[in-house]
């Protein structure tokens, strides 16, 4: 059965409802914030400017572990040996570093054909890199799969 409708009745009903859904949309906030962790970083180093994305994971651990061989060469005494493995992780180190770092300007259209701007380096600036880039956002592929939802009831 039809009934005769009211349009004022009509028009406060639908504005009840639509005040009712902007009441329940969430307000937006800390946007900023959150676009910032997708921003390069800028590195400056040796009167050049690179930018940084967020470090792939993988590559993140290999700088933990870089540091980690880097701690225990401190705790043994120094040999021709444990100068041969430092020499190893800083040569692993600077052939990492232009993955995480991009250049600006010309040089980053040339970047694949440019000689690797850390390989000269002092074990000091290394150092300083190794830390830089260990302090930078980290991004990970991982998946993780859904929890399975309790049947409802």
């Amino acid at each position: 059965m039809l009934l005769p409708h009211n349009e004022e009745r009509l028009a406060q009903v639908q504005a009840a409802l639509a005040e009712q859904a902007r009441a329940s949309e969430p307000e937006v906030r800390n946007l900023g914030p959150v676009l910032d962790l997708s921003r390069p970083l800028p590195l400056e180093f040796r009167g050049y400017t690179y930018l940084v994305p967020p470090v792939p994971f993988v590559f993140g651990v290999r700088l933990v572990g870089l540091q980690e061989r880097v701690r225990r060469l401190q705790d043994r005494p120094d040999s021709p040996e444990s100068l041969d493995e430092l020499q190893a992780i800083l040569e692993e180190a600077v052939e990492l570093f232009p993955r995480l770092a991009r250049p600006t300007g010309w040089r980053r259209l040339f970047r694949r054909v440019l000689p690797n701007p850390f390989r000269s380096a002092s074990e000091f600036e290394i150092g300083e890199l190794i830390g830089f880039f260990s302090g930078c956002r980290m991004r990970s592929r991982v998946r993780h799969p859904a929890p399975e939802m309790a049947p409802h009831r």
